[in-house]
């Protein structure tokens, strides 16, 4: 069986028969410049926003507030307790999806691509700084947080309201940050 290489939709994609009439979609990662590129970030995109989201301010606020625990969930039967424990399912569905992705181009087709997207050189590079500029807004915004920084609300400790910088002008700029970098 030949395979040949035909554009569907401006992305490079394999065509098992060319001598159908179908037109057959299957991606093919050899072909697109912008998956090779993208298969990497994805997983240093990934490790990048649990550094700079957790692990940096967990260490940090630490540091800074010694015998004070930063993430705070408890297994309370409330909506906010159900989002916390549900919330790491969650982000380990986004690392697998991410994983097979990027680990496993023949398996692209089936993760929901937006082909259109996959080719556009200019659309990814757009994509790559506008995710870095919600990462750095989400940095900046939990170390202008200071001692009220918490993964969690902490009923034991009363911590100020943070009125400055960032929060000036939007009441949750670590949630604009994350939005910005996941859209």
């Amino acid at each position: 069986m030949c395979c040949h290489v035909l554009s569907c939709g401006g992305v490079a994609f394999k065509s098992p028969n060319t001598n159908s009439n179908k037109m057959s979609c299957e991606f093919d990662p050899a072909a697109s410049p912008t998956y090779s590129t993208l298969q990497w970030f994805g997983p240093i995109s990934a490790v990048l926003l649990m550094v700079v989201n957790v692990i940096v301010p967990t260490v940090r606020f630490k540091r800074q507030n010694p015998g004070v625990e930063p993430i705070v969930l408890s297994l309370q039967d409330t909506a906010y307790d159900f989002i916390g424990r549900w919330t790491p399912f969650g982000t380990l569905g986004s690392v697998l999806y991410m994983c097979l992705w990027s680990f496993a181009p023949s398996y692209y087709q089936y993760v929901s691509p937006v082909r259109y997207l996959a080719g556009s050189y200019w659309l990814m590079v757009g994509g790559i700084v506008i995710w870095t500029a919600g990462l750095v807004l989400v940095a900046i915004a939990q170390y202008q947080m200071g001692i009220s920084w918490r993964i969690g609300i902490d009923k034991k400790v009363s911590t100020p309201l943070v009125m400055n910088g960032l929060y000036a002008r939007s009441r949750n700029p670590i949630y604009v940050g994350t939005y910005v970098a996941a859209d």
